[in-house]
């Protein structure tokens, strides 16, 4: 059995590894590049020596781009797995970003069901994540056995099942394959999802004024702790039309995610804030359905002349604060950031850390940084590594793998291409 990381050991994202075993060759990730989007279309094709037309299947790990980014590269005549959840949030984001949709076959994965190609097995595992149903994959071909974690944590709202992969690890185990995304980072201001509700629950507590939210849509854990706060703070919590989708797609088959027909939910779905959106969906009915008109039912969708009223009644997930603050003349306004610290560092983008900065500058207005990532930090690598036990343990979707024998005696340093045989 061999493997080979095309690109992922130097950078965080860009995962894309090849496991050849049984006579057989499957990929897992094909992700683009998060610093050099530029030029991803040409990455997956120059790293996989004579392509892709010759593997017999892609397993994509979750529907974050730096893992499933570069999925119109993938020749057509390569069988994709993805999970349910997955493929449909690559389809919401392309239809919101008016890209068109997936337009190949996505066979699904189910937690439980091995898939079988040949003497190859694949088993996926559910893993603690930011991106919804995020999977690990055990591979195992030749009598040996690989474990791929993707991206993962211990901290979020599925801390569970990073227990139970603790108490059933896969085997036979010859390497770990696993992500180091915080192994030179600190995650203890906000260690959990717990420690973020509180802590945004009390900020919504402290405003008179409006209170904002910038956060992924995408991610069902936060959007959860969002609501909690909110709800705890006596607020309703406003969504955009985007995120009230997403909501959408998840609550289907997780009944309790929070939906725009819950009690304090509402969908900023009038005026132009919604406009952009509202178009997408009204030239989409067929993958909407009666979306759109339960938006404008009773109760659902809010008008903005409301929140400009009322303020402090309300808590708004935004993408855009900076203009919404100037839309509604709040004088009071608190806004949480709830997305990685790192967006807003101006050597790497620029505009956006100018907008920030204008906005904390603003009389009357209050930016805090609320937030626990997505990713394990280094005791939770610690832990999975003490207890899977794998013979080495491969460090990617990291900056600082030359750290991990630091940490992990077993851990073997590969470079982009190199084979590594078990």
């Amino acid at each position: 059995m061999e493997l080979v990381i095309h690109r992922g050991t130097d950078e965080i994202g860009a995962s894309c590894v090849e496991v050849r075993g049984a006579g057989r060759r499957i990929f897992l990730d094909a992700g683009l590049p998060l610093d050099d989007a530029v030029d991803a279309p040409a990455c997956l094709p120059s790293r996989l020596p004579g392509g892709l037309s010759g593997a017999d299947a892609l397993f994509i790990s979750h529907s974050h781009l730096d893992h499933c980014g570069l999925l119109d590269q993938v020749p057509e005549n390569i069988p994709v797995y993805m999970s349910e959840t997955a493929r449909q949030l690559v389809d919401t984001s392309r239809m919101f970003n008016r890209k068109p949709l997936l337009n190949r076959p996505i066979l699904p994965l189910t937690l439980g069901n091995e898939v079988r190609l040949g003497e190859i097995v694949v088993t996926p595992r559910l893993m603690d994540h930011s991106a919804p149903d995020a999977l690990g994959f055990h591979v195992q071909a030749d009598g040996q056995g690989i474990f791929y974690t993707g991206d993962f944590r211990s901290h979020g709202r599925k801390g569970k099942a990073f227990e139970h992969l603790l108490q059933h690890p896969p085997k036979p185990l010859g390497a770990l394959l696993m992500e180091g995304t915080l192994l030179d980072r600190s995650n203890v201001t906000y260690p959990d999802e717990t420690s973020v509700e509180k802590a945004m629950a009390k900020a919504f507590r402290d405003e008179p004024g409006l209170s904002c939210v910038v956060c992924s849509g995408q991610n069902i854990d936060r959007l959860v702790s969002v609501y909690r706060a909110t709800r705890k703070a006596g607020r309703d919590l406003v969504l955009d039309l985007y995120t009230a989708w997403v909501l959408e797609v998840f609550g289907r088959t997780h009944a309790s995610t929070p939906r725009m027909e819950w009690d304090g939910v509402r969908v900023l779905a009038h005026g132009r804030w919604a406009s952009r959106h509202y178009g997408v969906i009204s030239n989409a009915p067929d993958f909407f359905g009666d979306f759109r008109q339960r938006v404008y039912a009773p109760g659902v969708a809010i008008r903005p002349e409301k929140l400009t009223a009322r303020p402090g009644n309300f808590v708004v997930k935004t993408s855009r604060p900076f203009a919404l603050v100037e839309e509604f003349k709040s004088a009071s306004v608190t806004t949480v950031y709830s997305l990685w610290a790192g967006n807003l560092d101006p050597t790497r983008r620029r505009r956006e850390a100018e907008e920030y900065a204008a906005l904390e500058a603003r009389p009357g207005s209050h930016l805090l940084h609320i937030h626990t990532s997505g990713h394990a930090d280094l005791e939770t690598l610690r832990r999975l590594n003490e207890a899977l036990r794998p013979k080495v343990l491969i460090p990617m979707h990291t900056e600082h793998k030359h750290k991990f024998p630091t940490h992990f005696p077993n851990a073997l340093v590969l470079e982009d291409g190199q084979v590594h045989t078990l």
